[in-house]
């Protein structure tokens, strides 16, 4: 037997450590079990001093002991992220890993994981856990999460990863700001992006199997090259999309040997099929337009359960569906494989208008889920429009708002506003994006209308500024005394034009002049007002059914009334002079 020393007293730690460790290996292997990576006799590595990690496995991923602390975050420099080292195990095993710190700019080897925090019952509970082997503390995590993390664990070796609840430290607002602004690059930078839309049930791994087993003849459309003709329009090239996608499908159920496999499916269960994949939560929620957008689409995985394709086949399903719920994510994925970069020109309310269904959990994610890639579009020329956590939603919300005032136009803007704001705090003439928004008729017909008049914009009369806490702006604009107008004749959902005298207002209701046709209802509230509506105006009760009738060319293209009058502006007496009207 070997003689193990016992002095020098390091070398007696040395032994007492290797002795401890092989003890614990021999433990684990008793009990048919994986023994930890600190285990091994010949690494340094070691549990923490005073950490509370058990040498011997005695609880489940799903429960805890109270007495293990929560991992605590070291701060991060700018251009740093972590990066989680998953360890190997079963699905039986508890969640095991430790986090790396790397510079993006080193362009680090790992795979990103794009999934939803709540599983498809609404769950979004973080009452699931990573065991972190850095300081021997816990990450709580959902459960969907954690079936996540488990389809990309591997059963042999390590795996290096970037899941946002694992990464980004989510108690700091200040760092989830700093991380927000490096998402675009997280997904682009990485060796692939994993998508995993949710547990697989019968009905999807069919719809997989399917996908997976179409003959390469069928897999023809470029989506690098497809839509590069910057002269064609986004609504001519979705129209071109889902022509090809329905002659796709009746030559997959219809022609011969469309697949490599024996998957039958018969044409109204293929579309029952796609229909019901595309409800998942993964396809409404917000951060997964970036998260696979951004990233070179040859890259990117999509999971279901233990099923998995790629992103060109799963694309595939959205070309077969021409009203999904899912028709914003290929519109904005065609309009960024056009590349159209006008000067100075914005397209974060584009993006909004395109995203207005989607879902966040946090309401200010609204905006800040869609900002890389309005910044993709604009070629970042504009760096104030950063996320920031530390604000509440109500000021990011006013923020934007005077943002898209001051660089479309407050008559486009609040064209768009059909419902008054719920958030408090916010300024009545700010777009609440928890509430339904916009007014498509506003923008009906119209392809990506705010970045048409964007950044030719400039008018003295509209200006901003702070009365206490809440934000007022200033419009000098005539008051409007004669004419008609109708309050909710071109709002969605209203299917008839009431319309009403101007001269008939009651004394609390003031209709100003935005430009000829456009008008905007105010109300008074003391030596101030508060924005009510834009409203169609016309000299003639006929004349606001016209407007109504083309309100998107009266909105975006200025298209005045017809009658003459309101057009050149004749001394009818309709309009008083310029007054300042300071609006809450």
């Amino acid at each position: 037997m070997a003689i193990i020393p016992l002095l020098p007293i390091a070398g007696t730690l040395v032994a007492w450590n290797t002795i401890s460790k092989c003890v614990v290996r021999f433990a684990y292997a008793m009990m048919g079990l994986r023994p930890p990576p600190w285990s091994d006799p010949w690494s340094d590595a070691w549990p923490h001093v005073g950490a509370t990690e058990p040498l011997l496995p005695t609880e489940s991923n799903s429960s805890v002991p109270e007495h293990r602390r929560k991992f605590q975050y070291c701060p991060l420099r700018r251009d740093e992220i972590r990066i989680l080292i998953l360890y190997p195990g079963s699905r039986s095993d508890p969640l095991r890993g430790h986090l790396e710190i790397a510079n993006l700019s080193a362009r680090p080897t790992y795979d990103a994981l794009s999934y939803t925090w709540a599983d498809e019952n609404g769950n979004a509970d973080r009452s699931k856990w990573l065991l972190c082997s850095n300081e021997g503390g816990v990450i709580p995590i959902t459960s969907n999460c954690e079936a996540a993390m488990r389809c990309l664990q591997l059963h042999d070796s390590p795996r290096k990863i970037w899941v946002d609840a694992v990464c980004i430290n989510q108690e700091s607002d200040t760092e989830r700001t700093c991380q927000v602004s490096l998402m675009s690059r997280i997904f682009t930078n990485a060796r692939q992006v994993v998508a995993y839309t949710g547990e697989g049930t019968p009905q999807t791994d069919l719809l997989f199997s399917w996908l997976n087993g179409l003959g390469a003849e069928y897999l023809d459309m470029s989506f690098n090259h497809q839509f590069d003709d910057a002269w064609s329009g986004i609504l001519t090239d979705l129209e071109r999309f889902w022509i090809v996608g329905q002659a796709r499908l009746l030559s997959f159920v219809h022609g011969p040997a469309t697949t490599q496999t024996n998957t039958a499916i018969s044409e109204p269960e293929l579309v029952n099929l796609s229909k019901d994949y595309l409800c998942r939560r993964w396809f409404k929620r917000v951060w997964v337009l970036q998260e696979v957008a951004l990233p070179n689409i040859n890259h990117i995985s999509i999971v279901c359960g233990g099923k998995t394709t790629t992103a060109i086949r799963a694309f595939h399903v959205l070309s077969m569906l021409r009203n999904s719920n899912s028709a914003s994510m290929l519109r904005i994925f065609i309009l960024l494989r056009k590349r159209t970069r006008r000067p100075r020109k914005s397209y974060l309310l584009d993006i909004l208008i395109e995203t207005r269904d989607r879902e966040a959990a946090d309401s200010r994610d609204k905006i800040f889920g869609v900002l890389s890639i309005a910044h993709e579009l604009d070629g970042k020329i504009f760096p104030e429009l950063l996320a920031n956590y530390d604000k509440a939603a109500h000021e990011v919300y006013t923020d934007y708002s005077t943002f898209f005032i001051q660089h479309h136009g407050p008559g486009f803007f609040l064209s768009l506003i059909k419902s008054p704001p719920l958030l408090p705090g916010l300024p009545s003439w700010a777009a609440d994006w928890t509430v339904p928004w916009p007014n498509h008729k506003a923008i009906d017909g119209k392809d990506f209308a705010a970045a048409q008049i964007s950044g030719h914009y400039g008018d003295p009369g509209t200006k901003f500024h702070k009365d206490g806490v809440l934000c007022i702006l200033t419009l000098v604009r005539p008051r409007i005394h004669h004419g008609y107008f109708t309050r909710d004749g071109h709002i969605d959902g209203v299917n008839f034009v009431q319309t009403e005298d101007a001269a008939q207002l009651e004394n609390e209701f003031v209709l100003i002049e935005i430009y000829p046709g456009l008008a905007a209802l105010l109300k008074r509230n003391r030596e101030q007002f508060v924005f009510v509506r834009v409203c169609p105006h016309a000299l003639t009760e006929g004349g606001v059914h016209e407007l109504v009738g083309r309100w998107s060319s009266v909105v975006i293209d200025r298209e005045r009334p017809k009658d003459t009058a309101i057009q050149d502006h004749q001394p009818l007496g309709y309009l008083g002079g310029p007054e300042t009207f300071m609006i809450q």
